[in-house]
């Protein structure tokens, strides 16, 4: 099993270098490490933010799940620093290595600001996604990160 962290070890890795890396990993089971972004940092840590990590990490499941097989995700205590993950299979390493450049990629180029933060696309689309109705739980590969982006434990 080939295990990696997102966005940190593929952070503005185009998809052919994290193609050939996925590659010459010659792995098909794969365990990604999505690391929370505002749990330890003490001027961000809200309820709302517990949410955004939740809503963030529930899209780049919902991605991930598209373009793999047997996919499985693990919710961490939210008020640890444990990080999410999810494990799978595939034997298509160019679509994992597009949807993995799609959610860590932060060119400025694709860059756009909100309320003065810098935003990437992936970012942008999550909150969408997020906003838009879904049509039942099964539509939702992550429902458990789902339920508490959208009701976050209040702290």
């Amino acid at each position: 099993m080939y295990s990696f962290k997102l966005p940190t070890d593929f952070r503005d890795k185009n998809v052919n270098s994290i193609f050939k890396t996925l590659v010459k990993k010659n792995e098909t089971e794969f365990q990604v490490i999505y690391e929370k972004t505002f749990l330890y940092d003490k001027d961000c840590y809200s309820s709302e933010n517990i949410g955004i990590d939740h809503m963030l990490a529930t899209y780049a499941g919902q991605r991930l799940s598209e373009v793999v097989e047997n996919f499985t995700y693990h919710v961490p205590p939210y008020n640890t620093k444990e990080p999410y993950r999810f494990e799978f299979t595939t034997t298509n390493m160019e679509l994992l290595a597009e949807t993995i450049a799609y959610i860590g990629y932060t060119d400025e180029e694709y860059e756009h600001e909100i309320d003065g933060d810098s935003w990437n696309h992936f970012v942008q689309d999550a909150i969408k996604w997020a906003a838009s109705p879904h049509g039942s739980m099964d539509d939702i590969a992550c429902y458990g990160l789902w339920h508490i982006s959208n009701y976050p434990p209040q702290v």
